[in-house]
């Protein structure tokens, strides 16, 4: 593959989302909160932390797509851009893709979950209210509320 780098680690990314004013905003459910609200009901717990692994997952997605479309563009500006380098940007864009439908999966089931065991979920109205970009929304806000809490 042409973009050869290390994984990111957690600090990077939570590092270049407090660039972009992370730090400012907040998810629908505080990711605390909603553990809690899990908390009591295995099954419920379970996909909570499937959840949370998803919003992390498509986090690191969203950080490596964006790290490759900044390559690019300074490829572009050396007139170095190659049709290798849109290919491998495209793949990682549907990996991208395929990461945020599971996430969305992820969160819809522990949505539905909680309403079936009489818990609030209520969150979720503003989580599907803008379709695929607030989930995304949600998913970046919860993983980066998540990494700074452990800081």
């Amino acid at each position: 593959m042409f973009f050869n780098h290390d994984p990111f680690s957690n600090n990077e990314v939570v590092s270049s989302m407090e660039k972009e004013g992370y730090n400012t905003m907040s998810p629908a459910i505080d990711p605390e909160t909603l553990r809690l609200e899990c908390e009591g009901d295995p099954i419920l717990i379970k996909l909570y932390e499937q959840m949370i692994k998803k919003c992390q997952e498509y986090s690191h997605d969203v950080f490596n797509m964006m790290y490759e479309q900044k390559t690019i563009e300074e490829m572009r500006a050396r007139n170095e851009d190659t049709q290798e380098a849109m290919i491998e940007l495209s793949a990682i864009d549907k990996t991208r893709h395929y990461s945020h439908n599971s996430l969305m999966d992820s969160i819809n089931i522990l949505s539905r979950s909680l309403a079936k065991a009489e818990k609030d979920n209520s969150w979720m109205l503003e989580v599907s209210s803008g379709g695929r970009a607030t989930y995304a929304i949600f998913a970046l806000l919860t993983f980066y509320k998540l990494s700074v809490s452990v800081k």
